[in-house]
């Protein structure tokens, strides 16, 4: 069936079009209309890129802000699950592990050097069953294992994923690392050989819940530590420094430029946490004296020496901390720490002849009981001090 059309042609002409067939002028009509109907000019190209970028520019900042605080989540459980471990641990053996220790034989590669974290104790309550079975039993190295810092031994190069914060990067180390680490409280002097357990946890000592006469729920067990990053401060600590710094803290502002430590000062090979087997002070123990991410250094020598040990973080401005009846909170940088001035507290401070440590189960146990110079963040870091703590912080 053919349609008519009225095209204009001349006399004579067909005009008779097959089915479906449009003109060319009409054809041509119906294109340029649909070019104005789908077309879009250069001015409202930029503007829908404008808008698209306004949207991002205001949708970025949360999409990090949820990353951050889902980590940070992620952070605090981890040490939740630690502080668990703890509490079974003191169910199984009435007492909490001390902050250093193992064995110590004089033949070299037999023993551990007494240098063992208590992060080694803990493994099988940590579900690291198979790590500690592997450690305890005896084989090519005595049960226990070596020295900490020999690599030969697999069980110290292998990663718990159980001390490791999710916002942490691995650390560029040959040995597994640690962010969570032991509490001394405000002592710097006698660390690795105290005579005085003025925290939760001590070297060659061991504590129990019923020690902590400050409260469980207002004394820090552990906290969190970075791991080397540059020469970023939460993640580093200097070496070889002078006994003035022992008396005066805060001046270890003095090493610092910013967020890092000056480029001319020796640092540590591991860094803070850089082996979580190691238990010495600059490698895995802190300090209530400077507040979270502030600076850390060690005393006449590297690792196992006295010294300032502070935690920190990743995290934006402070560090979660393990309250030792298994809460977690999370202390920022600007937390009332005293005047950073005060000489910390010394063993002859602490050691006092009216403590009464009969019902200590712990024999010569002295806690220490003078008040922290170093206001609420150390107060935390005591255990049997006597200061007035908040109930909830």
């Amino acid at each position: 069936m053919n349609t008519k059309y009225d095209t204009n042609l001349p006399a004579g002409c067909d005009h008779t079009l097959p089915l479906g067939t449009i003109p060319f002028a009409m054809n041509s009509r119906l294109n340029r209309h649909r070019l104005t109907v789908i077309g879009l000019t250069l001015l409202e190209v930029i503007g829908v890129i404008v808008i698209i970028g306004v949207a991002l520019a205001l949708l970025l900042p949360n999409v990090r802000n949820s990353r951050e605080a889902a980590l940070r989540m992620s952070c605090s459980n981890q040490l939740k699950q630690i502080g668990l471990a703890l509490h079974n641990y003191h169910s199984a053996h009435k007492q909490l592990p001390s902050a250093m220790g193992g064995t110590s034989i004089p033949k070299k590669g037999m023993s551990n050097a007494g240098r063992l974290s208590g992060l080694v104790s803990l493994l099988p309550f940590v579900e690291e069953q198979a790590a500690w079975e592997q450690v305890s039993q005896s084989g090519e190295f005595p049960s226990m294992g070596p020295e900490p810092w020999d690599s030969r031994y697999a069980p110290w190069t292998q990663q718990i994923n159980a001390y490791q914060c999710p916002l942490t990067p691995p650390a560029p180390s040959k040995f597994g690392f640690t962010n969570y680490t032991f509490c001394i409280g405000d002592v710097a002097e006698q660390i690795h050989q105290p005579s005085v357990v003025r925290g939760v946890f001590a070297c060659g000592r061991n504590t129990r819940f019923k020690d902590i006469r400050d409260g469980l729920s207002n004394t820090v067990a552990m906290a969190e530590i970075g791991n080397i990053s540059k020469r970023l401060i939460s993640g580093q600590f200097v070496t070889g420094q002078p006994e003035s710094f022992l008396t005066d803290p805060g001046s270890t502002n003095s090493l610092c430029q910013g967020s890092f430590y000056e480029d001319e000062l020796p640092l540590s090979e591991l860094g803070r946490g850089g082996c979580w087997a190691d238990g010495a002070a600059g490698v895995s123990l802190f300090n209530t004296i400077l507040p979270p991410n502030s600076p850390s250094l060690a005393v006449g020598g590297i690792e196992a020496v006295d010294g300032i040990y502070s935690a920190g973080s990743q995290h934006s401005d402070g560090a979660h901390v393990l309250m030792t009846d298994g809460a977690v909170v999370f202390i920022t940088k600007t937390i009332d720490a005293g005047d950073p001035h005060q000489p910390p507290p010394t063993p002859n401070d602490l050691e006092t002849d009216d403590l009464d440590t009969d019902d200590l189960d712990t024999g010569d146990l002295d806690t220490g009981d003078l008040e922290s110079p170093y206001g609420l963040w150390g107060a935390m870091g005591t255990a049997n001090a006597g200061e007035s703590k908040p109930g909830k912080l």
